[in-house]
């Protein structure tokens, strides 16, 4: 498991071998000193107590006399402190840094896989993996380094008590190593109770992540108690696997702790019994193997904080593997321009089997002003996603020019496209952040986009105007006003395919001919498709597409399918909005 965990950890760890160098070095520097000081002050004090003189016989040294062994002594514990403050400060930097690392692997993976395998992520999963899962698989660097210190100067003092007393040592680490032994059992239910506790924590996450995004939904309905019932319900499964974790966790460092003690006591009392030891050897060999024992209590709990911490990286590991093997596509050729688009028998199957298009054949000339309409599920929705190059077709191409666009780089294909959803999301900042969205756009940009979406008069009426701060999910403006920023955000790039999804969902009568007469501007000089349940909004259109049953059923203009049998006919028949 210690190895396992290791391998995995390590491609997040940066600069692993200079690390691990300084580390085991530093350990060696603070173990040796630690090791004489507790020599040296052990030998003064039996001289002392045995009253044999100002001079005492130190290893390597010779005689010295007991100031200058004293200074000798407190060097030694001045060296373990810095030893142990350096330590402490590479500890905290590798820390930090293997959180960066691991937190831009996560988001890298994550918006480089592509849009399907976005989609089908539970709410709050990106979320949890780049706080929770994230934060605590980092916390195993710190174990290590724990592990690894404590090993070091455990072995330097054992060796060092070898040197004066090897038997009593021997039957020190023979008890230790039984005690290990004996723990096992307990070691396997840390990793078995661990395990569950991380996937439990995991799904009580993403629940709180859907508990706040429906927040409003629970109350109006009336529900919000037997919601936070559900809630706690998840809680309660993640803190009893917690309960059961840290039981284990602590019985094994505390049990081995306890028993060594036992055991060392045992021995001491054996070399009594049977004689032949030296008292000041033996005393001093009590001095080191207590203060290994300590060492020993360290490294068996880092071993189980490992064990207890390692499905977290196990879980984080299989999530940006899963999003690494789905990379969105990225062509190598670029896009420049748009002529002529064309759906070529255009098909997409859902994984799960249910819904998708089938058999789309349709084509898009540069200007054309396409209605896209069609009873829910009918199938609009996947044929925008595809047009966006959000999903791939599962079969048949979609043609640029004559060109798959499949092959065209993602950064060229976007910069042909503006695309306005049904649900825009507004950022927490400014109004003007959010009509710039990251493009570093001219601010005059900026304010001619609000203009053409004919949301400038309100804003103008905002305390700051662009500059006013909006809050979480763009609150501070009302539906319509949101839907008509998210226009303006999209007609900033000047896009040669301007998409609209539901453009009019959440406008007023008055807004919806204001977009209508933006749109009808723009005709002739912009490519553009609109997905729309109101025939007011699609009137403008050269052809309307009718979709049904994932196909196309229907093409023609507004006024040949208002004279033809069909959804269009029905839609308008008696000027009712929507379906």
């Amino acid at each position: 498991m210690l190895i396992k965990t290791w391998r995995m950890l390590a491609p997040f760890v940066p600069r692993l071998a200079p690390l691990a160098l300084a580390m085991t070095a530093l350990g060696l520097v603070g173990a040796v000193a630690e090791t004489a000081a507790l020599l040296i002050a052990v030998r003064v004090t039996l001289s002392l107590g045995a009253g044999d003189g100002t001079e005492l016989t130190l290893p390597g040294l010779g005689t010295v006399a007991l100031l200058p062994a004293m200074g000798i002594a407190l060097t030694g514990a001045l060296i373990s402190l810095l030893a142990h403050v350096f330590i402490a400060r590479v500890n905290a930097a590798a820390t930090a840094g293997v959180l960066t690392s691991v937190r831009t692997r996560i988001i890298r993976a994550f918006v480089g896989a592509k849009w399907e395998t976005q989609a089908a992520e539970r709410e709050g999963a990106l979320q949890a993996t780049a706080t929770d899962l994230a934060v605590r698989s980092t916390g195993l660097v710190q174990f290590y380094v724990n592990l690894g210190t404590n090993t070091i100067m455990l072995v330097i003092f054992l060796a060092s008590a070898a040197l004066v007393q090897p038997i009593t040592t021997l039957l020190v680490v023979a008890a230790g190593l039984v005690v290990a032994l004996g723990l096992r059992p307990v070691s396997r239910a840390t990793n078995q109770a661990s395990s569950f506790f991380t996937r439990a924590n995991k799904d009580y996450a993403e629940h709180v992540a859907r508990f706040s995004s429906t927040s409003m939904e629970y109350r109006v309905f009336g529900v919000q108690a037997a919601a936070a019932h559900d809630l706690g319900g998840s809680s309660d499964a993640a803190t009893g696997a917690q309960r059961r974790t840290r039981f284990f966790s602590f019985l094994g460092s505390s049990l081995f702790r306890d028993i060594a003690i036992l055991l060392l006591v045992i021995s001491i009392g054996v070399l009594a019994l049977i004689g032949g030891a030296e008292t000041a050897g033996v005393f001093v060999v009590i001095t080191l193997v207590v203060r290994g024992l300590a060492s020993a209590q360290a490294v068996s709990s880092s071993s189980q904080l490992i064990r207890e911490y390692a499905p977290n990286l196990f879980l984080l590991s299989e999530r940006i593997a899963h999003w690494e093997a789905s990379p969105a596509r990225n062509g190598n050729v670029v896009a420049s321009d748009l002529q002529i688009l064309h759906f070529d028998r255009v098909g997409y199957r859902y994984p799960e089997g249910d819904g998708g298009v089938q058999d789309l054949d349709l084509t898009i000339r540069a200007g054309e002003a396409i209605g896209i309409i069609g009873r829910s599920g009918a199938g609009k929705s996947t044929f925008v996603q595809l047009l966006l190059r959000l999903r791939t077709p599962t079969s048949g191409r979609i043609l640029l020019d004559g060109v798959d666009t499949a092959k065209f780089t993602e950064a060229s294909w976007s910069s042909l496209l503006g695309f306005v959803p049904q649900e825009p999301s507004l950022l927490e900042g400014t109004i003007r952040s959010n009509v710039d969205f990251d493009r570093g756009l001219d601010p005059l940009v900026i304010e001619r986009a609000i203009e053409r979406a004919h949301v400038a008069g309100d804003i103008q009426q905002l305390p700051d105007g662009l500059d006013t701060v909006l809050g979480p999910r763009g609150t501070g403006l009302s539906g319509g006003q949101k839907q008509r920023v998210a226009i303006a955000r999209a007609l900033a790039a000047d896009p040669r395919l301007l998409i609209l999804d539901e453009p009019s969902s959440a406008l007023d009568p008055h807004s919806e001919r204001l977009l209508v007469e933006t749109l009808t501007a723009m005709k002739g000089t912009t490519t553009m498709v609109i997905v729309a349940h109101r025939h007011r909004t699609v009137e403008l259109c050269d052809r309307l597409v009718v979709f049904d049953d994932g196909r196309i059923v229907q093409i023609g203009t507004p006024e040949e399918l208002r004279q033809t049998e069909g959804y269009y006919r029905s839609m308008t028949a008696d000027r009712t909005e929507g379906v």
